[in-house]
């Protein structure tokens, strides 16, 4: 490549020197010619495309129109915005229900008490301020269970006792009511009525109401059925009516009806309409069924719902000791706190009036009786000569075997000729204080009893 450009160099050169010598003439003639050997033809250059050079336009000045300004435009009125009506959807108007008119609440009734009579021995007593009857050709539901109460004034206190009898704690009950001349309504268990008739008698006498408790208090009793619930109520006012009357129908005698438990049913309500009896549920209890309320619990207890409720029906059982040791020291306090005790009796009169030895404590045998007595009262005890009372076999001790010291004893221990008499280890002390000798309060015991028969049903409520 060199050698090229050497030779090309000096070929110009020569070509100069020739246009020199056209130019000057002698000069031309007189230069020698040098002749430099080409040994490669020379290669022509490649043509190099020349880049185009991009030329900005000249700016094109343009001429500035101004505009006149342009006059203010003439206010438009705006349009109204005229809303079209969505039409609403048709709604069912709700039917408007009257509010249910508020009986208001009665006045509190007035009463005016006669004067009671004096009170034999007791001076002072609670007595019984007034009597009032119930009418239960029509349906009886009350108290606070159904929502409605008996007629009363305030601070007046119906007192009812349940699932006797029983020597010895009823006894001890009747007692204390007796020395404060106070009536009460005693609601009968017809097992235990067959066990111990003559303390029913001997209540029944003393002007106390009684009211039927089934024949062996079923606390399911509204879970039965309805035959067997029947019978329940049926058998139990037979056998309480056969030891107080001498005979029975399936019509009971007597008025006044409570549920055990004072759980109820609609069916077995109507049954107790058909049969002319009311149902008497509580207004305040002693809670004398709860385990570990000894006497002065219940007692504070029994006052302590009576004050809220300002009165009304008192439930307690006089199956307990620790309702039958406080019964004397209650009625003193409902007279000191301005309570007044009212007696509720049936308006319907008794078909048949009470025996007189009925009361006496000495029963017509059921052999010589003009109608065939129910099934429950087939064993029903017969007096023995001087009118004490034999237990029922199943109550019976067997010869020999240990009197427990702590054991209370049954019916027909007592003194000939008392029926079933208040239990040798029982002190009865009616001004409120009861003593079980050997024993702590408890409720009392047969000597020795069965675990089958009648007993095995009730014996869990009784609390043995």
């Amino acid at each position: 490549m060199s050698k090229m450009k050497s030779t090309a160099l000096l070929a110009a050169a020569a070509l100069g020197a020739l246009v020199a010598a056209g130019a000057g003439g002698v000069a031309l003639a007189q230069a020698p010619m040098v002749l430099v050997p080409q040994t490669t033809a020379p290669v022509p250059p490649k043509p190099v495309a020349a880049k185009p050079v991009a030329v900005a336009p000249a700016p094109v000045k343009t001429a500035v129109v101004v505009k006149p300004a342009a006059a203010p435009a003439k206010p438009v009125a705006a349009k109204p915005v005229v809303a079209k009506p969505i039409p609403a959807k048709p709604v069912a108007a709700k039917p408007v229900v009257a509010p249910k008119p508020v009986a208001p609440k009665p006045p509190p009734i007035q009463v005016e008490y006669p004067p009671m009579p004096p009170c034999p021995g007791n001076p002072d007593a609670l007595g019984t301020a007034r009597t009032i009857e119930i009418d239960t050709d029509e349906p009886v539901f009350v108290g606070m269970l159904y929502r409605k109460k008996l007629p009363l004034a305030p601070r007046e206190v119906v007192l009812t006792f349940d699932d006797g009898p029983i020597p010895g704690n009823t006894d001890r009950t009747v007692a204390a009511l007796d020395k404060e001349c106070v009536k009460a309504t005693f609601f009968i268990v017809g097992t235990m009525a067959k066990a111990y008739p003559d303390v029913l008698r001997r209540t029944a006498a003393s002007g106390h109401n009684i009211g039927y408790h089934t024949n062996t208090h079923p606390l399911q009793m509204v879970k039965l059925p309805l035959p067997k619930a029947f019978d329940e109520i049926e058998t139990g006012w037979r056998t309480v009516d056969e030891i107080l009357f001498g005979q029975s129908s399936d019509k009971p005698a007597l008025s006044f009806f409570r549920y055990p438990g004072l759980f109820n049913s609609t069916n077995i309500n109507t049954f107790l309409t058909e049969k002319r009896m009311g149902a008497f549920a509580a207004d305040a209890t002693g809670n004398d069924w709860v385990k570990g309320y000894d006497g002065p619990k219940v007692l504070a207890r029994a006052l302590m719902e009576v004050e809220q409720q300002n009165g009304g029906i008192l439930l307690l059982h006089d199956t307990k000791v620790s309702t039958s040791s406080i019964t004397a020291e209650l009625l003193r306090e409902l007279k000191a706190r301005g309570f007044k005790v009212v007696h509720m009796v049936p308006k319907r009169k008794l078909p048949v009036a009470m025996a007189p030895q009925m009361a006496a404590g000495t029963p017509v045998p059921l052999q010589q009786r003009a109608i065939t007595p129910p099934p429950a009262l087939s064993t029903l005890p017969q007096p023995m000569p001087g009118g004490v009372t034999p237990l029922p076999a199943a109550l019976v001790k067997p010869q020999g075997a240990a009197q427990p010291q702590s054991a209370v004893q049954p019916a027909g221990m007592g003194a000939p000729g008392k029926g079933d008499a208040l239990p040798a280890s029982v002190s009865a002390d009616v001004t409120g204080s009861v003593t079980l000798k050997g024993t702590s309060e408890s409720a009392p015991q047969p000597a020795a009893r069965e675990e089958g028969g009648w007993w095995k049903g009730v014996k869990g409520w009784f609390g043995y």
